[in-house]
């Protein structure tokens, strides 16, 4: 379980997924922002297979170098208030 609140998560890189967060159980992001991550793979913000809830939180400016550069849903995604936008992938959906 990971809870981030009042958090900004930036600048960071991964060899696959997740530059940002990479997340397989449970994920709580509230009044937070995913800035600037890369991952080679996919998820350049956020990699969820688990359940994550985002609320008041932003995911933009991420890239990925396959697909979705934003957030890679597999999992169950909610979003209360939260934004998406400005990320990129360099094949298959900018935002995920």
């Amino acid at each position: 379980m990971l809870t981030l609140t009042n958090t900004t998560v930036s600048e960071n890189t991964a060899r696959t997924t997740g530059g940002g967060v990479s997340n397989g159980d449970l994920l709580t992001l509230t009044n937070s922002t995913i800035w600037a991550n890369s991952a080679s793979d996919r998820g350049g913000g956020v990699d969820n297979t688990g359940t994550a809830r985002l609320t008041n939180s932003t995911v933009s400016r991420n890239a990925s170098g396959r697909v979705a550069g934003g957030l890679f849903n597999t999992g169950t995604v909610t979003l209360v208030q939260s934004l998406i936008s400005g990320n990129t992938a360099a094949i298959n959906g900018p935002e995920g």
